[in-house]
């Protein structure tokens, strides 16, 4: 599947935009797909004209009625209680806007800022994640910058990877990978370089 085939059928809709901050952008996350997102996800974003394309930062959830009461009860007694629980708990997740989808291709920079209740899709196949890591059909991780300067730190880099390692592992050339990543970062300066760098290896099992 395609980057842009993910935003063709509105049921598979993860979220939608519930706030825009410069970089960040708040996905309102439908109860259902909480537990499936993971802090380095790719999302992109159904927007009129291009595609905003950003990575999960953060998860955060908390109470509609802004107060939660201590219930000493395990997750599974509360969800046979009370089935809809779930609908009465805000699911958000913070992407840093890094990309955007324009003209059938990838580009690692921003465009327009797209609006609220926009839709939000999860990207994780292996065609997609092609897309969006070889825009021109070579390695281009210059989107790890973007991220950095959104609020990510080192070990948001190592999750990016280790949550979309089984893709990364199928797309081959998992060294090319790591040698664009190496250079994207030496420019970044960020901290624990080494660290970061040696963990992406042992990842995708690259000596």
């Amino acid at each position: 599947m395609s980057l842009i085939q993910h935003t063709v059928n509105s049921k598979n809709a993860v979220g939608e935009v519930a706030n825009v901050d410069d970089m960040l952008i708040d996905i309102f996350l439908y109860p259902e797909y909480f537990g499936k997102i993971k802090v380095g996800n790719i999302i992109i974003v159904d927007s009129e004209g291009d595609k905003p394309i950003g990575i999960v930062l953060r998860l955060s959830h908390s109470p509609k009625a802004g107060s939660i009461t201590p219930l000493r009860e395990s997750l599974e007694k509360l969800r046979k209680r009370y089935p809809d629980y779930q609908y009465y708990l805000n699911y958000v997740t913070t992407i840093v806007y890094t990309s955007h989808y324009s003209d059938n291709e990838v580009r690692h920079c921003r465009s327009h800022s797209p609006h609220l209740h926009e839709l939000a899709y999860l990207v994780e196949d292996k065609t997609s994640l092609k897309e969006f890591l070889m825009p021109k059909g070579v390695w281009d991780t210059s989107f790890l910058i973007n991220y950095l300067q959104g609020g990510a730190r080192p070990f948001n880099i190592i999750e990016f990877v280790e949550n979309n390692s089984v893709s990364l592992k199928n797309l081959g050339d998992v060294k090319g990978f790591v040698k664009s990543v190496a250079r994207t970062l030496a420019i970044s300066h960020i901290d624990y370089y080494g660290y970061v760098i040696n963990k992406i290896m042992n990842i995708l099992g690259v000596e």
